[in-house]
């Protein structure tokens, strides 16, 4: 029993590292592409954007969108498309490099201030 708690416990916090890494990136991705494209450090008081005119914010989203969507179409019709959500949880293999390209797309979509809806993202989207 000893053995087998020294391996979860040794499993647990290097994949809490792991996680935690991976996040901070993905975060300052967002960041980095919230400041190229809108101008905007986010800060505890600044919690949104607020002085971008809005000639900017549509010129955002309007580039972001089509980058978006040039990146989605060549995952879904050039290459396997990214398994959906509900079909991961039932258990079919999710392939590494389309999910991953796909959840940095969304983060990019909506640091270009696009929204996504808050659950499922675009997980629906072309079933």
């Amino acid at each position: 029993m000893k053995k087998e708690n020294a391996i979860l416990t040794i499993s647990t916090i290097g994949l809490g590292i792991l996680v935690g890494i991976s996040s901070l990136l993905l975060s300052l991705f967002l960041n980095l592409i919230e400041k190229i494209f809108l101008h905007f450090d986010e800060t505890a008081l600044q919690p949104i954007v607020t002085g971008t005119p809005g000639s900017a914010r549509v010129a955002s989203v309007l580039v972001g969108g089509i980058i978006s969507a040039v990146i989605w179409w060549v995952l879904r019709t050039k290459v396997t498309p990214p398994t959906t959500i509900e079909k991961g949880l039932s258990g079919e293999k999710m392939p590494l490099v389309q999910t991953a390209l796909h959840v940095i797309t969304q983060i990019f979509y909506v640091g270009t201030g696009g929204s996504v809806g808050r659950e499922l993202a675009l997980g629906k989207l072309g079933q």
